[in-house]
């Protein structure tokens, strides 16, 4: 039964990825070099956190031009095992060409669809961009996307 469902979700999710890379083998859309661009990263640290950590800083080593930004939203867990997390705590951070820097406090339950709907508002409204992207930093599994170990 479990194989069963597991080789359903598997063909459901080839499929699905076969659509997509076909609507995007087709799209017309073209970009400038002067477009703004805004990459939300709703990370959901979990038992992972640690990791987590490390790839926000490694982003540090990347120089971004002006015209794109990283949103940072770092939730999800009890603890921070990294001292610049654990001290400055869970909420959102700002990633652009003039540095790293946390601008707002938030805890929030990151298996909620408000807490992600509330983040990318959060983005809309403050952040122009012409172009968005969403990358859900989380391992998933069977709890779900975005089990959050801080909430029940």
């Amino acid at each position: 039964m479990v194989k069963r469902i597991i080789s359903s979700v598997m063909v459901f999710a080839v499929a699905l990825c076969l659509l997509i890379n076909a609507e995007a083998a087709t799209s017309k859309t073209t970009f400038d070099k002067d477009d703004e661009w805004l990459i939300y990263m709703y990370i959901c640290g979990t038992n992972l956190e640690s990791l987590a950590s490390r790839d926000v800083w490694e982003i540090q080593s990347v120089k971004l031009p002006p015209n794109v930004k990283i949103l940072i939203n770092m939730n999800g867990v009890r603890h921070w095992s990294d001292p610049r997390f654990e001290k400055y705590g869970d909420g959102i951070y700002l990633r652009d060409s003039d540095g790293f820097r946390k601008i707002s406090s938030w805890k929030a339950d990151m298996g909620r669809p408000d807490t992600l709907k509330n983040f990318l508002k959060f983005g809309e409204e403050n952040y122009k961009a012409d172009h968005r992207i969403l990358i859900f930093w989380d391992h998933g599994g069977l709890n779900g996307l975005c089990y959050d170990d801080a909430f029940d």
